[in-house]
């Protein structure tokens, strides 16, 4: 690998829960997949991350092989959100790696639509992984990232999230966790600052994507949401504005 190459972890926990039915992803699919194969045409190193539930789930021989002609030959890590061990184990497992970009995408899917519906259990499933796994995450990989000149952390959030804008009683469950992530990438930011540590952390509106998780009924091609969030990387300094929501 060439010295000048940079090296980026996508985190996928995204979960796709449309009751009574529910499902796992990993950065062998969806938005993580896509984040991927966008870096990776960019000439970066990547590493993605799979559910320990999914390592036999065919779609991971796309990220780790030469299957087809999209795929990356990634190096995979496994790593669940709601345990904690598993990314102090792939923490350790790269802990020789230099990180120059850490993306974190976490996300249960808006339904259930009605308040009421939400229980405690279901609630706090949602801030283990779309709130408490990105903290984790940022926090055992945060010396890969300091390593040899700093660089970027990505939230993948969402405008649901924001208080100004909520104009309407749904997804409640979705919007608290949501909210607090952007908290988090806001708070994380300004500590970076008076630390000066050279890391620039956003969180990012991918906007209403077209993917398993919304059954396909988004309205933006994933490829060009993707390819955007990218080209705003690019654009991110140390210096720069500490919290991006585009």
């Amino acid at each position: 690998m060439a010295a000048s190459q940079k090296t980026v972890l996508v985190i996928d926990n995204s979960i796709r829960k449309i009751l009574p039915t529910d499902s796992s992803e990993g950065a062998n699919r969806g938005i993580g997949l896509t984040f991927i194969k966008t870096l990776k045409d960019r000439g970066w190193s990547t590493i993605g991350s799979i559910r320990p539930e999914t390592c036999d789930d065919p779609s991971v021989e796309e990220v780790r092989t030469t299957r087809s002609l999209s795929a990356t030959g990634s190096r995979i890590v496994q790593i669940d959100y709601k345990n904690e061990e598993t990314i102090r184990e792939a923490a350790a497992e790269l802990k020789d790696v230099k990180l120059d970009m850490l993306i974190n995408c976490a996300v249960i899917a808006v339904q259930p639509h009605p308040w009421q519906t939400h229980g405690k259990d279901d609630l706090m499933e949602r801030f283990e992984v779309m709130t408490v796994g990105p903290f984790l995450a940022i926090k055992h990989f945060l010396p890969n990232i300091l390593r040899n000149g700093g660089g970027k952390i990505v939230n993948i959030s969402s405008s649901s999230g924001s208080i100004a804008g909520n104009d309407d009683e749904r997804f409640v469950g979705y919007k608290m966790a949501k909210a607090a992530l952007n908290q988090l990438s806001v708070t994380l930011a300004n500590g970076f600052k008076s630390n000066g540590y050279p890391i620039s952390i956003v969180a990012f509106q991918p906007g209403y994507i077209k993917t398993k998780r919304t059954s396909y009924e988004g309205t933006i091609d994933i490829k060009e949401s993707v390819t955007g969030m990218v080209d705003l990387t690019e654009t991110m300094t140390p210096e720069g504005s500490p919290y991006v929501l585009s």
